[in-house]
């Protein structure tokens, strides 16, 4: 299984003084937003325990940090889903075509999908910018 990089507490703090969402609901949130963190990380290297999760406490700070930070972005975009709820007038699935509402406009930046503080936190522990490599979780 997948590593999660970050718990529904620490979500909970990160977030704080804004509430958190219920823990099924920060569960799911911070699943997606590992899984965003590790599609952005997929050719970095570094060392790995048995679950995957990084034996250098730098490395696992700032997959945790890129976490929350994604975690937070799609809280913040009504995007628990992965699909921004805010500003669509329609869309379509078989032909991925999604309308904007007139005035709409996204609120925050990213990166390659991954919010822009999420990838600075990644970029900054030099985990962005690699080579593919092909062993290793």
């Amino acid at each position: 299984m997948a590593p999660t990089y970050a718990t529904p507490v620490e979500l909970g703090e990160f977030l704080a003084p804004d509430p958190a969402p219920a823990d099924a609901v920060a569960g799911r949130l911070l699943d997606r937003a590992s899984r965003d963190v590790r599609r952005a990380t997929r050719c970095a290297r570094y060392d790995v325990d048995a679950e995957c999760l990084p034996t250098s406490p730098g490395i696992l700070a700032a997959l945790k940090t890129a976490t929350l930070e994604q975690a937070a972005y799609r809280i913040g975009e009504g995007d628990e889903e992965g699909i921004p709820s805010g500003g669509v007038a329609s869309a379509s699935i078989v032909g991925v075509s999604v309308t904007r509402a007139a005035g709409a406009s996204g609120t925050s930046a990213t990166v390659g999908g991954l919010a822009a503080q999420a990838w600075a936190a990644l970029a900054d522990a030099g985990l962005t910018g690699h080579a593919p490599i092909t062993d290793g979780c």
